[in-house]
């Protein structure tokens, strides 16, 4: 039930394609700026690995694990400010506007997945660690897999294209 659990969670659509291609296209980002959206959110992954170490070790796991994915919800829900060309009212250019929520994503989504990994080694059997570990990880692969299938037909479903 867990491992079916763990495939469901990780199966929501994953846009992060379309997205690279909205910000090169639509927004018309420089190679350059794409490149420094990779770094931005590598510098949201190593701050969430030490805020999770110093800032949160402490916290009650299912309490941490609904609070990060509801900030999860919320910053999600962030991309609609740039999709209606909104971040000029917050007087952010577009590129910082994406630095900005690709950090703070990575970051949020790795606080949110660092403990449920931990969660997964602590239910690993004894001397089965490494193999039940590359069990789990290669599950949750699965789900991303399936979730960029998802999104693609839904993209498909809708019609969106670079005219629509």
């Amino acid at each position: 039930m867990f491992l079916v659990g763990a495939i469901l969670f990780t199966m929501t659509p994953s846009l992060t394609s379309a997205f690279n291609f909205y910000y090169s296209v639509e927004l018309k980002f420089d190679l350059a700026s794409m490149s420094s959206i990779g770094f931005v959110s590598a510098i949201g992954y190593f701050a969430s690995i030490v805020a999770l170490n110093f800032l949160f070790s402490e916290v009650s796991f299912k309490r941490f694990y609904i609070s990060t994915g509801f900030v999860i919800l919320v910053l999600n829900m962030s991309v609609l400010i740039l999709l209606f060309n909104m971040a000029h009212k917050l007087n952010i250019g577009n590129v910082a506007f994406v630095y900005l929520m690709s950090s703070l994503m990575v970051f949020a989504n790795e606080l949110n997945f660092l403990p449920l990994l931990g969660l997964c080694v602590r239910l690993c059997p004894k001397d089965l660690e490494g193999t039940t570990y590359g069990i789990l990880t290669s599950l949750f692969n699965l789900g991303y897999y399936f979730a960029t299938i998802l999104a693609t037909l839904l993209l498909m479903i809708f019609k969106v294209s670079t005219k629509r």
